[in-house]
């Protein structure tokens, strides 16, 4: 049985107060408290923290320790339940996911979604080398799909909107004319004779 007389409220409190100051870690850094896993030196998924695999995020005031693994990983669970459930969403949550996705896309190469939509009118959704009907359609076949072409420069500039089949082949003649021309001349000789 507990023979110790209980602290009245303000005895508590004063305690409280005490015992938080002593135990303080703002005092060493201000503005940022430290969880209670400071001392810890693997994660819950036994993964070590080392200075490689730690990354500190602060929330609410308060430093937390992720293991870089375990976040990516994580990262990785909810791209696919995303890429596994978006005929699921809403249409019109899946119609904004797409358009958000393809206007990043277009970014990365120099295009804007307004160049791309008046370049595919202007080319009669057709590929601009082959002449092949094109879509643009998510879900279309690879070959048929449409291709935003772009100049290797720095910024990219936009060209035109190809098929795979002559996207891949400007890029892999590494869009030097000499090479284009040179592999004309080479597929003219063979056919001929």
């Amino acid at each position: 049985m507990n023979t110790r007389p209980k602290k009245t409220a303000d005895e508590m409190r004063e305690y409280k107060r005490n015992w938080a100051r002593d135990h303080s870690v703002t005092r060493l850094r201000p503005r940022i408290q430290s969880n209670q896993n400071v001392g810890k030196t693997h994660c819950i998924h036994g993964h070590e923290f080392t200075e490689a695999n730690t990354s500190i995020k602060v929330q609410d005031g308060k430093e937390h320790r992720l293991c870089r693994k375990c976040r990516n990983a994580d990262a990785c669970k909810r791209r696919d339940a995303l890429r596994r459930n978006r005929d699921k969403l809403d249409p019109i949550r899946k119609e904004k996911y797409h358009s958000r996705r393809r206007k990043a896309q277009l970014k990365v190469v120099g295009w804007t979604p307004e160049q791309f939509a008046s370049k595919w009118t202007e080319q009669e959704e057709k590929c601009a080398v082959c002449k092949k009907k094109l879509s643009i359609d998510i879900d279309a076949n690879r070959n048929d799909k449409a291709q935003a072409d772009h100049e290797h420069t720095t910024p990219p500039k936009p060209r035109g909107v190809l098929c795979i089949n002559c996207n891949l082949g400007i890029g892999n003649l590494q869009e030097n004319v000499e090479i284009m021309e040179a592999a004309i001349a080479y597929v003219k000789k063979y056919k001929e004779g």
